[in-house]
């Protein structure tokens, strides 16, 4: 599965729509119901149309949880979004 194969219900296309404009987004609803892969498209589309040089987070319960889901995530993860521009770098001696 990659980014290019993603076909989004209009509800969660809403949701991304709307996510260009609020301050937190957050998904809930039952398990393998897109909620993830959603909100890391969501995040990297805003991250996209950024105007400025700011500070976004993304973040996990554990560093294994992170990388899983935020790096690679079945290829729908930000790393595999971004292809070349995302590279994994270590910042104070933890991955980054």
């Amino acid at each position: 599965m990659n980014w290019k194969q993603i076909t989004l219900t209009s509800k969660f296309a809403k949701f991304i729509k709307k996510s260009e404009t609020t301050t937190f987004s957050i998904l809930e609803g039952g398990i393998r119901s897109s909620k993830t892969t959603t909100l890391i498209l969501a995040f990297c589309r805003n991250l996209e149309t950024l105007q400025d040089d700011t500070l976004n987070l993304a973040f996990a319960e554990s560093i294994s949880t992170a990388k899983v889901i935020l790096q690679e995530n079945n290829g729908l993860g930000i790393r595999p979004y971004f292809a070349e521009r995302a590279k994994e770098i270590k910042y104070k001696g933890k991955d980054a």
